[in-house]
C-alpha cells in the first residue's frame, strides 16, 4: 500500500504502471502525485505521456504545458523530473 500523502510514491507507481501499459491506473497515480506536489514537473511530464498513449491530446497538452511552466519557473533545462533527495 502507498502512503496516502507521499507524492513520490504515487509518481513511482505511475511510472511503473505507464511502463507496463496500464494507462488508466498510471493516469490515476500520476494525477494524485500532481495533486500532492503541484510544484514537481516530473509527474506532469509522465501524465502527458500517459494521456498521449490514450490519444487524449487535450489533457496531454494541458499536462505538458504545466510541466513546461514548472521547468521554466525552476530555471531547469536538463533532466525530465525533479526528484529532491
Amino acid at each position: 500500500h502507498l502512503t496516502p500523502g507521499n507524492a513520490n510514491a504515487h509518481y513511482d507507481l505511475g511510472k511503473a504502471l505507464l511502463e507496463q501499459g496500464r494507462l488508466a491506473e498510471a493516469i490515476e497515480a500520476l494525477r494524485k502525485a500532481t495533486t500532492l506536489n503541484a510544484e514537481d514537473p516530473g509527474p506532469f511530464y509522465l501524465l502527458a505521456r500517459a494521456y498521449e498513449k490514450t490519444h487524449n491530446r487535450v489533457e496531454a497538452a494541458k499536462a505538458l504545458q504545466q510541466f513546461a511552466e514548472l521547468k521554466k519557473r525552476r530555471g531547469e533545462t536538463g533532466g525530465m523530473a525533479y526528484r529532491p533527495n
